[in-house]
């Protein structure tokens, strides 16, 4: 996950907080090198997920500099959570950026988010639109229980906290089936998490009125779900915008699936 200046890692219970070289460093030298700069590490629960995103202007906390917050999921089914802080409001500066939090415990540990592990987790405020902002969530977390929650962050004193605002439910076809991957698609009319899992269907899911419906039927798991938009310009027309869903599965077979702009699909 990036942040600013900044990039996250994860592996087993650790996260690794990376300097990202300026785009004005030429190759060679050093500047040009992520640096690594620490580590963080949970005491309990292997990290399964990680999400760095904005926070919306009205959970800014009052009298401090936080801009943003890192979540990271567990395999025991909880969510930790860090504020991203600066000071002097110096973009590039790193004091203070995740304050010294391989001493320190996260700001917010939320137990039993899920029931079991937590493969995904998605930022919403990156994709906000006028229109359908207050039906929105700040974050969303897939888990294997077969649950998709939608949560917003609150104030509370100097901390902050994570309100569950609904819990949608999508059954997969055998028993023992899991979701095992997610990501966010944009349309003018909502934003949509589609999810796909064992039982080969990439469901979608949409964030303002919480309908479910099956999208797309693939023949086997379904393992990652990227969407990838083309930007052109047509004569007369301006810049238009092509949607596509890379679907990758089980068998390492990637298909390819233009998303129309009234919603239908083609392989």
């Amino acid at each position: 996950q990036q942040h600013d200046s900044y990039l996250f890692s994860c592996g087993c219970n650790f996260v690794k907080v990376w300097r990202i070289p300026p785009s004005t460093a030429s190759v060679g030298d050093p500047a040009s090198h992520f640096k690594h700069l620490y580590d963080i590490q949970l005491f309990k629960g292997d990290i399964s997920a990680l999400e760095a995103l904005q926070l919306h202007p009205s959970t800014q906390l009052e009298q401090e500099a936080v801009t943003s917050v890192l979540a990271a999921a567990s395999i025991d089914g909880s969510i930790n959570l860090w504020k991203l802080e600066r000071r002097d409001g110096d973009r590039e500066a790193f004091t203070s950026i995740l304050r010294p939090l391989h001493t320190k415990e996260p700001s917010l540990v939320l137990r039993e988010a899920h029931t079991g592990r937590i493969p995904v987790l998605l930022g919403l405020q990156s994709l906000e639109d006028p229109t359908i902002e207050s039906k929105l969530a700040d974050l969303v977390s897939v888990g294997m229980d077969g649950k998709v929650k939608f949560w917003n962050f609150s104030q509370a004193s100097s901390s902050i906290e994570l309100e569950l605002l609904r819990s949608v439910t999508v059954e997969l076809g055998q028993s023992g089936q899991k979701y095992h991957c997610a990501t966010l698609l944009k349309r003018k009319e909502d934003i949509y998490v589609l999810v796909g899992g064992d039982d080969g269907i990439v469901w979608s899911i949409a964030c303002s009125s919480q309908q479910v419906l099956a999208c797309y039927h693939h023949d086997v798991s379904v393992r990652s779900l990227l969407i990838v938009e083309r930007h052109a310009s047509a004569s007369g027309q301006g810049q238009t915008m092509s949607q596509f869903l890379l679907i990758g599965d089980s068998e390492g077979q990637v298909s390819l699936i233009e998303i129309s702009s009234d919603g239908n699909d083609s392989t």
